[in-house]
């Protein structure tokens, strides 16, 4: 009893503090609300990404100021996909080349040919000669989906 009186004005500082920041809380909740951004701790709303940023490898592009680069180097067909992004061949020799600058994706068909993409077009890399395909206001996966229309030498169900 006799504690617990000599501990009351240290716990009416701790009530007092305890208050003060739960009001500090609700201030920074509200200063927030302006920017579109929810109650409680929710990650995904606060790392929202607007249509102009796009993430790659963990870094941050600017859509539109990584496509002005890319058209000012000289490109015909410019995409927002920096120029360090490159692909390139190694040879069981070891010899390296470059095959393409600003690629974010690619694959290889059965025939050895390359599609990749840099963001705004498609390309086919054929023995060196590069050929845009087609070309999208964003694309950053490219995969190829080989399929032939000859019938396997094995049973088919379907006929």
């Amino acid at each position: 009893m006799l504690l617990d009186i000599l501990l009351l004005p240290f716990w009416l500082l701790y009530g007092l503090i305890k208050l003060l920041f739960f009001f500090a809380g609700l201030a920074q909740k509200s200063a927030k609300k302006g920017k579109n951004v929810s109650h409680g701790n929710n990650p995904y709303v606060e790392n929202q990404k607007s249509e102009r940023e796009f993430y790659i490898q963990n870094e941050r592009l600017n859509i539109e100021k990584e496509e002005q680069r890319n058209k000012r180097s000289g490109d015909k067909n410019p995409g927002f996909a920096p120029k360090k992004f490159e692909l390139w061949r190694a040879s069981l020799k070891g010899e390296k080349t470059c095959l393409a600058k600003g690629v974010l994706d690619y694959d290889v068909t059965a025939g050895q040919k390359i599609i990749y993409t840099n963001g705004r077009y498609v390309f086919l890399l054929d023995g060196g000669e590069i050929k845009p395909i087609f070309n999208d206001k964003k694309i950053h996966k490219v995969r190829i989906n080989e399929h032939s229309g000859r019938r396997a030498n094995s049973f088919d169900p379907f006929g």
